[in-house]
């Protein structure tokens, strides 16, 4: 009697225990077996390995290091609380002369005024003379235009025991009423070089100047109103 071959029904798997063992083997071999080239030239196939170096020297690691910061003098300064102190405004600068028999209890003493001016009600009651012809043009604080009545040229006014020569421009203004508290004159930039007056503006001293003697003026009277127009 006669039997029939009957191949397996999976053939394949027969043979996948021969196939691992033989890659086992060949991955045996590789393990063993060693290449030496460059590490540039492993580094440039690899792009795993030339990530990690990359993020390797370019990531910045905190480090536990002090470190000192250098100012300079003025921001030490600022720092240390060594700035000045500072100073509310101190008012106006004003003093008192005599021109003639009359006392002028507030004599604005002003950088911003190129004219030494004087109310036209002022002069008539001074009594100081004719007036000269002028082509002077005032401009104001609020940029209004007035044109003066005329100019009185050396005036006497004095300064405590000084007298100095003072040009005036003489100006219409509304009538003052006697005792109000307001500038009557203005000592603008001409009589500040010509009496040489040096203000100390934190304690308010003045002192002034004539010829090679020099006085001082005491404290100066601050007022906070303005000139009446």
């Amino acid at each position: 009697m006669i039997k029939k071959h009957m191949p397996p029904p999976f053939p394949q798997a027969l043979h996948g225990k021969k196939g691992n063992q033989q890659h086992i083997k060949i991955l045996e071999v590789l393990r063993q077996g060693k290449v030496n080239i460059p590490l540039l030239d492993m580094i440039k196939q690899v792009p795993t390995y030339a990530k990690f170096l990359k993020d390797l020297c370019t990531k910045k690691r905190e480090l536990n290091v002090s470190k000192k910061a250098f100012l300079i003098e003025q921001v030490s300064s600022i720092i240390q609380c060594k700035s000045p102190v500072k100073y509310k405004d101190p008012g106006c600068l004003t003093i008192s002369v005599m021109i003639g028999e009359t006392c002028v209890e507030k004599a604005l003493l002003d950088l911003g005024a190129s004219v030494n001016l004087l109310p036209y009600s002022v002069y008539k009651q001074l009594g100081l003379g004719e007036l000269k012809q002028t082509s002077i043009t005032l401009s104001l604080a609020d940029r209004f235009v007035k044109i003066p009545r005329g100019m009185i040229e050396d005036v006497l006014v004095q300064v405590d025991k000084f007298y100095y020569l003072v040009d005036f421009v003489v100006l219409d203004t509304n009538l003052i009423a006697k005792g109000t508290n307001c500038i009557l004159i203005i000592l603008g930039r001409p009589f500040l070089p010509t009496s040489n007056v040096i203000i100390n503006c934190r304690s308010g001293v003045m002192q002034f100047t004539f010829s090679n003697m020099t006085i001082p003026s005491g404290r100066r009277r601050r007022t906070r109103r303005g000139v009446h127009d």
